[in-house]
């Protein structure tokens, strides 16, 4: 008697679940509608190293420095949009989708490590011809940053830190692709 009331349960219980992954399926947005959602005048691709970087450039291109913000794992270059608004009146300010995040999409060459986005940034940022620039970073952003900084002083004029990520933490394996599991993909 209470194995069949397990078992009903168990296929009560499975039946809800395939019941509720039918209801609240969302399917990825194509490029198109998510360019239309967070699309605005200020938005451009640029091509460094074979990555086609989505960024946003606001603000006068006077003769100040202009500030590069990097986002953190997990946000994009809308994380700083407040910001931007804010400083764009006085600064040149320019956000940009990491290669893997947001609208920049996958690195084609399939190489994920901290000095390959350093080099996509540098990249980036001869392609724009911008000799110098403040960088500020958040997380992930700030720890690109700050090995930025380190690796082409000449061309980090400051340097803002929002909680960085620091070196590698023990049982993570940093600067390589994450392999989602096939179970994983049902969340969405």
């Amino acid at each position: 008697m209470l194995k069949k009331a397990l078992k009903r349960t168990t296929l009560l219980l499975m039946a809800l679940i395939v019941l509720a992954g039918i209801v609240f399926w969302t399917p990825d947005k194509s490029r198109v509608e998510l360019e239309n959602v967070y699309g605005s005048p200020k938005n451009s691709y640029l091509t460094a190293l074979g990555v086609k970087i989505y960024y946003q450039d606001t603000g006068p291109a006077k003769n100040s420095i202009p500030i590069l913000f990097l986002h953190g794992f997990g946000s994009s270059s809308h994380t700083w949009d407040v910001w931007a608004k804010d400083l764009s009146s006085e600064y040149r300010v320019i956000s940009v989708d990491l290669p893997g995040f947001g609208l920049t999409g996958e690195d084609p060459s399939g190489i994920y490590t901290d000095q390959r986005s350093v080099e996509v940034i540098e990249a980036f940022l001869k392609e724009l011809q911008i000799p110098k620039v403040v960088l500020v970073g958040n997380s992930m952003g700030g720890k690109f940053a700050w090995q930025f900084a380190a690796q082409y002083p000449d061309q980090a004029s400051k340097l803002v830190l929002i909680s960085p990520d620091g070196y590698a933490s023990p049982g993570i394996e940093y600067g390589k692709k994450t392999e989602i599991s096939a179970i994983a993909n049902l969340y969405r």
